[in-house]
């Protein structure tokens, strides 16, 4: 069953049965002058938003498993404020979540480094969240360094140049054995 939108909340639809009065009370503006009070409504609007994009993956975990047949990704390719990609990400954390992959304590705050987290091999997930690399505050370049972490190093330029040369003659010599295949046989004419 869907619901029509008959009214937008910060750009996004919102369903009829949707009262917007509350999510206004509650994120009504309140009187920030320190520095102090700016981190302390940042740092509480942040975990607001993690709390929130968990809380979708597990929404869109039910719709997907509940909804009949064939009515999921249409709803998400027409009907939501995400790509299915996103969407993706945020079942996937949600999951990992709900399994106890990743403690709520350790969670990175942002959905796309969360899923990398996630995604990682569980024995690996545990041995960082014990050394600490794992954490809220957790960056993406930091997610994407422990995927690479006992990975085969990437070549080194001077081995990638090296490379092409080797490519590069071996290539050479077959065009000159093509040429002199070719000279030999307009002597033969």
């Amino acid at each position: 069953m869907s619901r029509k939108t008959t009214n937008s909340f910060a750009g996004f639809p919102v369903p009829a049965a949707h009262d917007t009065r509350a999510v206004s009370l509650a994120d009504a503006a309140v009187s920030l002058n320190t520095a102090g009070d700016y981190q302390a409504e940042i740092s509480r609007l942040w975990a607001d938003a993690q709390r929130r994009f968990v809380e979708i993956g597990r929404r869109l975990n039910e719709a997907k498993e509940r909804l009949p047949h064939g009515e999921f990704l249409p709803m998400l390719a027409r009907d939501l404020p995400f790509s299915r990609s996103v969407a993706n990400r945020l079942m996937a954390v949600a999951a990992a979540m709900d399994e106890g992959v990743v403690p709520p304590r350790a969670l990175p705050t942002s959905y796309s480094v969360a899923y990398e987290v996630v995604t990682l091999p569980r024995e690996k997930i545990q041995q960082a969240i014990d050394a600490g690399q794992i954490h809220p505050n957790m960056t993406r370049a930091e997610a994407l360094a422990l995927k690479r972490v006992g990975e085969e190093a990437p070549p080194s330029p001077t081995e990638d140049i090296q490379s092409e040369l080797e490519r590069l003659l071996a290539e050479q010599d077959r065009i000159a054995n093509r040429i002199a295949a070719l000279k030999a046989k307009l002597a033969e004419t």
